[in-house]
């Protein structure tokens, strides 16, 4: 599908690629747009693209909202940058990791192979659930742990400039519960904007009723 969106909008600076990994067969997929006057300054979009069913290995997990919704959100803002043919002063890579529900196996190794090139990652947004009205009050909520405060804050600058009428909360997983854990680890600055506070967030994940 982002090989589609960038092919409509031929554009030598964007490419879509896989990222194998040696412990899972399913790859991460890398979309790159190059920046035009920073190109070495990297801004990370990612999600997770596998799901997985908690009850047992063969059973349906459709992953609707964890994270179908977060890869759904890359797609559409792939898919209006190639519409409006903008090209962004920065290089912006779009990451569907691998194996996220079994460890953040694709977006480690991603971060780890990113740290020991030295590559430089100006900042991260990980969007895992994106598409459940979990807490009453909420439109958004920022996570704060394993995430850069001056970031989050830059975030909700954004959200205040551009979409004034929705109200944000804060939260935080107490663990590193997602692929922005794996950037984080690595000293580059994340921001996890979610569906909800961790204690309201959709019961129905890693079952077969995510749908």
């Amino acid at each position: 599908k982002w090989s589609a969106l960038s092919a409509a909008q031929p554009r030598g600076e964007v490419t879509v690629e896989f990222y194998n990994h040696g412990n899972t067969p399913q790859p991460s997929v890398i979309m790159t747009v190059r920046g035009t006057r920073f190109p070495d300054e990297i801004v990370v979009l990612g999600a997770h693209q596998d799901s997985i069913n908690g009850s047992g290995q063969t059973l349906s997990a459709p992953g609707a909202d964890d994270d179908a919704s977060g890869i759904a959100c890359l797609t559409e803002t792939i898919r209006v940058m190639m519409e409006n043919g903008f090209k962004p002063d920065r290089t912006v890579q779009f990451m569907a990791y691998a194996a996220e529900e079994v460890g953040l196996w694709g977006s480690n190794a991603i971060a780890t192979a990113y740290r020991t090139a030295n590559k430089n990652v100006i900042g991260v947004m990980q969007l895992d659930m994106t598409n459940y009205k979990g807490t009453l009050g909420y439109d958004i909520v920022i996570f704060t742990d394993y995430t850069n405060a001056a970031q989050n804050q830059f975030v909700r600058d954004l959200i205040t400039e551009y979409q004034p009428g929705l109200n944000v909360g804060t939260s935080a997983c107490g663990y590193g519960c997602s692929d922005h854990a794996s950037w984080h680890n690595k000293n580059y600055p994340t921001s996890m904007p979610f569906e909800a506070t961790i204690n309201d967030d959709n019961s129905a994940i890693h079952t077969a009723n995510d749908t």
